[in-house]
Order: C-alpha cells, then structure tokens, then sequence
C-alpha cells in the first residue's frame, strides 16, 4: 500500500500493507503481522535484535502498530535495539576469496573462491566440494 522512508537515513524504510508492516533494513528485514513477527538476513542471526525490537514495538503504550514502527526509522532508537543494521555490506566481485561468517557450522570460517554474484546472493566454491553454493552477501568476509 505504502512506502515511508526514514529522513536521516537512506537505507531504513517501512512496508506497509494490508495485514503486516515490515521494516526494511541494509543488513536484514523485520516483519510484524497480526500473526506474529519474522526477520531475515543479520537481523535474523543477531543473538538479541530481533526479541529486542518485538519488545520495543510491543512496549509502546497508547500507539498503534504503524507509529509504533516508524519510531524504528530513527537511526538513534534503531542502532540502540540492532546494533550494526547499518554495516556497509562488502563489495564482491567474481573471483575474489571470501570466507563465510553466517553460524552455520557447516560453511563458518571457510574460505571459497566467488563464482557468481546477485545483488544479495553470491554463490561460492567452497574446496573439497561440487557446485557453488548461494550465501548472503552481508555474512561473508574478503580475505
């Protein structure tokens, strides 16, 4: 339905629609519906951002869901909640190596060279392994 972007900071926005708002961060989203709240992306993977804003939106007294996430636009309130929602996301090119920093023990600390690269995705060739596989930029290092 509609747009709102944050005045002090380009790369916040919200999403409203009929029956969810979601909050659009650089380095992951947070969706909040009558059904409950999701996140993706760092924001998914920070040990404390996500529970932090769930109870920032459901402390606010007397504001309805809409006032209650656009107070989530002002970088000062946001940074408090999610620190690091506005780390630049590495510039990845084919054939840099790269080393993937996400938690998932199967892939942490691995170092892979870049086979292709999507505006959110790159998809690296770990050795020992078949196939390139697609991470998300904002969980992977230059080495």
């Amino acid at each position: 339905m509609a747009t709102i972007k944050s005045k002090s900071h380009k790369g916040l926005s919200l999403n409203v629609q009929f029956d969810y708002i979601t909050l659009k961060t650089p380095n992951g989203n947070f969706t909040r519906s009558r059904y409950g709240s999701k996140s993706t992306g760092k924001l998914a993977a920070h040990p404390t951002a996500f529970r932090s804003i769930d109870n920032f939106i459901n402390d606010q007294k007397g504001m309805n869901l809409q006032e209650s996430m656009e107070r989530l636009l002002d970088p000062s309130v946001l940074s408090k909640l999610f620190p690091g929602f506005d780390e630049a996301i590495p510039q990845i090119s084919v054939g840099d190596s790269v080393r993937y920093e996400g938690g998932v023990k199967e892939f942490d600390g691995l170092v892979g060279e870049v086979k292709s690269v999507k505006p959110k995705y790159a998809f690296i060739q770990f050795p020992g392994r078949s196939g390139a596989i697609g991470l998300d930029k904002s969980f992977l290092k230059k080495v």
